[in-house]
């Protein structure tokens, strides 16, 4: 297959086009020594140049093998090289690490400049910032190749490892290179300094529970990561703060706090964020309150109310007779799996908002409570429908700080007509009319997207923020409307959309949920209808649901729906993870017959199944091949045909399996695997194998049982190296022929970076086919249509066979589909 393809460049994204040139050229040749970085405009951290090489390198210092760094370039910019040499070593990573002692408790982060060739040799990257036992950690991707770029570590973005003591106490600074071919590279960085943020807003995230519940913090930056992103969409600065940091000082200046999850504050943050109610500051909080601060608002939370069904609640909307939220959207779509109950106390505090269902009836349930001192919303705010939960934070931000809408509305009115690469309405007018015939609906699109710009201007002059903003949202929707007609279609092309539900869409039955799909041109349909633990359809093998029988059977369902309107339908299987809705009896009867996955400090995971174990391996194997005896199906589509990390699984029954295969007994379990180079390669052509003879077996049995059965999986995007780490031999099921095609996960923003994915998958993937993943549904701005114009072109310029869209949801069907549907997935007739 030949590397470097003319490119099909495309004429309503001239520049972006071009800039893909570009990188696609930096694989094979990079800078040798890069050029001066812009000057730094924030402070930097000490000392602001170094000296010498041996300066440099006493200052960040080689770990673990990795080589060490040298001096670029002195003065005021302080660049570095690290060289990052995985050439014939087995290093995991190559790293550095820098002492320091930092006080960022007010800060945002960190913030620096780096420069780094496109190599796969890479990755990606995590810098980290040591705090007494525990360490922050910020993933960032390969920037734009062969120039400086300006990375910023957000705190909001942060995963916590052990027991941090909080960012008032920094001592280690750390930059780590992860493996990827075996090649060397190296990157440069400079102007290493803290990200410094002024304003009212701060999101207080709840760290200290690192140190009580652990388990909880998964869900902690989740949520505190999806009302950030929010509102950085917004434009609305904020603070991010750790409840182990919060004093008096850091509150000072602040109006308002938000918790977007905090089940267990540490006692001294209680204490500073009560006194900062009592003195007037103001707090909107999500799901949980911690007990004394309940008071202040005037709530009181009372019992856990799980969901009776799906769509039990389903969205948020005013209360008639409650307190009024100006601007309070009038749905607020959000499918809910349960909430706590939460009730006013006294007459400070009265309800604004209630949960309804799918059918729009009230449950009677308070959604949001309102008082002098702030709002209480009795759910997390999860990341369904992005827009209507950004409304929905605007209103309640806006409802204690009002100037917060005047600033948002010159942001909005400022940004209505920025798409893609082009940066202001007369840019994107101009570009969208070249490419569209004239007279055409695209023109009369841009003409109601300047009308609209002109109305939101006449508002936002005349202080009306709220109609400047409904004005500036119409004008965008314009552009996009007029954007989506000029995309053109390919064919054939295999388009696909994952869905993480068993079930139609919220307020839909199985026939709408699927004509949308083929009326938008999308020829493929991976409803999610199996765990390792649990069935949502008829099954012999696996629990089923107790929806079914409440429900009706979803399988049947949406395979009806398929067969009428032509498109196929993949069983989507998670594999050997059983899933949080698996019946109790059931993880209790694996436990007991030593099923499940043990980790390599020795903990058992609850949720993992052993992929050695034999009855697992029938389990997983019989579970897909009872379906296929079922229901006629299209094809069946593997998940989590992995390991959930390099810590697993370390079990019994695994040393027992491995020891026989080897021939010997192993001294010091699991130990000598990490500390003995060949037990380590024996140990993960173990692993390899385990999960290959499994894709393997399901392959052959399920191409007996219903002959041209598709088989297909999703996989993580890195082969090489994910092939060691999580044991996914992908390569290996796409040439032995066991697969049909591959979907990896390329779920990056970046658009450049999934297509350089994109590249390598389809060498590595080959005779089989890639349909790129495509992340819509988990993008810092989730749902943006032109990222995912921009990443459907970039499947076709490397010529996959299709895509896939993660994930089909009532946003993506009622508003994202339909726009692709107009011009770039547009049904030939």
């Amino acid at each position: 297959m030949t590397r470097h393809r003319q490119e099909c460049r495309p004429a309503y994204f001239p520049r972006f086009a071009a800039t893909l040139g570009a990188v696609a050229l930096s694989v094979s040749g990079a800078t040798a020594t890069p050029p001066a970085p812009p000057p730094a405009r924030y402070p930097v951290v000490t000392p602001a140049s170094f000296d010498s090489a041996k300066d440099a390198r006493a200052v960040w210092q080689a770990r673990e093998g990795s080589a060490n760094v040298e001096q670029i370039r002195g003065g005021p910019n302080n660049v570095v090289k690290m060289p990052v040499a995985f050439k014939g070593n087995r290093l995991a990573r190559a790293y550095w690490d820098r002492a320091v002692s930092l006080d960022l408790s007010a800060d945002q982060g960190m913030q620096f400049m780096f420069f780094s060739p496109e190599s796969a040799a890479v990755t990606g990257f995590t810098f980290y910032l040591k705090s007494g036992d525990g360490w922050y950690a910020g993933e960032f991707e390969h920037p734009d190749p062969n120039v400086w770029t300006h990375v910023r570590i957000r705190k909001s973005d942060t995963r916590i490892e052990g027991r941090p003591r909080g960012w008032r106490h920094i001592e280690t600074l750390r930059i780590a290179a992860w493996r990827g071919d075996d090649a060397d590279t190296a990157f440069y960085l400079a102007d290493l300094g803290p990200l410094a943020v002024q304003t009212p807003v701060a999101i207080v995230r709840n760290e200290s529970v690192a140190q009580t519940a652990a388990g909880e913090l998964n869900a902690i930056f989740s949520y505190t990561q999806t009302v950030a992103d929010h509102l950085r969409t917004l434009d609305i600065e904020h603070a991010t703060l750790s409840d182990l940091d919060l004093s008096p000082a850091l509150l000072r200046d602040k109006k308002l706090v938000i918790l977007p999850y905090a089940p267990s504050l540490a006692e001294p943050a209680l204490t500073h964020l009560a006194d900062f109610v009592r003195a007037g500051g103001k707090l909107l909080s999500f799901y949980t309150l911690p007990d004394p601060l309940q008071p202040l608002l005037g709530i009181r939370l009372g019992r856990h109310i799980q969901q009776n069904y799906p769509g039990h609640f389903a969205s948020i909307r005013p209360s008639p007779t409650g307190a009024v939220i100006q601007n309070l959207p009038p749905v607020v779509r959000q499918l809910s799996w349960n909430i706590v109950q939460a009730r006013p106390i006294d007459t400070r505090a009265s309800v604004a908002a209630t949960w309804h269902n799918d059918k729009a009836q009230c449950t009677g349930e308070p959604a949001i409570l309102v008082s002098p001192a702030g709002m209480h919303v009795t759910h997390v705010l999860i990341s369904d429908n992005p827009q209507d939960k950004r409304d929905l934070l605007l209103a309640m931000i806006g409802h204690v700080l009002p100037d917060t809408w005047a600033q948002v509305a010159r942001t909005r009115l400022r940004r209505a007509g920025n798409l893609g690469v082009w940066t202001s309405a007369r840019e994107t007018r101009r570009a969208i009319a070249a490419a569209a015939t004239p007279g055409s609906e695209v023109y009369r699109d841009l003409a109601r997207a300047m009308e609209h710009l002109d109305t939101a201007q006449t508002h936002l002059g005349h202080g009306r923020y709220t109609a400047s903003l409904n004005a500036s949202a119409q004008a965008r929707q314009a552009f996009i409307h007029a954007l989506s007609g000029i995309q053109k279609p390919r064919e054939p092309e295999h388009r696909g959309v994952w869905r993480h539900s068993a079930f139609p869409l919220d307020g839909m039955d199985w026939d709408e949920t699927v004509r949308i799909l083929a009326d938008n041109g999308f020829t493929a349909f991976f409803p999610n209808m199996l765990w390792a633990g649990l069935a949502y359809c008829n099954s012999a093998v696996l629990p089923v649901s107790p929806l079914v029988a409440r429900q009706g059977d979803p399988l049947a369902g949406a395979l009806a729906a398929t067969k009428k309107h032509g498109i196929d339908l993949h069983v989507w299987k998670v594999n050997w993870n059983m899933g949080e809705r698996a019946p109790e009896a059931f993880v209790q009867r694996m436990e007991r017959e030593n099923r499940l996955q043990v980790s390599f400090g020795g903990q058992t995971n609850q949720q993992w199944l052993c992929p050695s174990h034999p009855a697992n391996r029938e389990l997983e194997i019989e579970s897909l091949l009872d379906v296929i005896r079922q229901y006629d199906i299209d094809g069946i589509h593997l998940d989590y045909m992995r390991y959930p990390s390099r810590d697993h699984c370390f079990c019994a029954g695994c040393r027992s399996r491995f020891e026989t295969r080897i021939g010997r007994a192993i001294a010091q379990w699991p130990a000598d695997i990490r500390n003995q180079p060949d037990l380590a390669a024996a140990w993960s052509e173990f692993r390899r194998e385990t999960l290959n003879t499994v894709v393997e077996q399901i392959a052959r049995q399920a191409r007996s049982i219903q002959p041209g059965i598709k088989i297909s999986a999703a996989v993580f995007t890195h082969w090489p190296t994910d092939r060691n780490t999580i044991g996914q031999d992908w390569a290996t099921w796409c040439r032995k022929g066991w697969v049909d095609f591959v979907c990896p996960m390329n779920y990056t923003a970046n658009t450049a970076r999934f297509e350089q994915l994109a590249q390598r998958q389809r060498q590595w993937a080959a005779p089989a086919a890639v349909w790129p993943g495509i992340g819509l549904a988990v993008w810092p701005n989730a749902g943006d249509p032109v990222r995912l114009f921009e990443q459907i072109e970039a499947t076709r310029r490397q010529n996959t066979d299709g895509f896939m869209i993660f994930q089909y949801r009532e946003h993506e069907a009622r508003e994202t589909l339909p726009l692709c549907g107009r011009g770039i997935t547009r049904k030939q007739m």
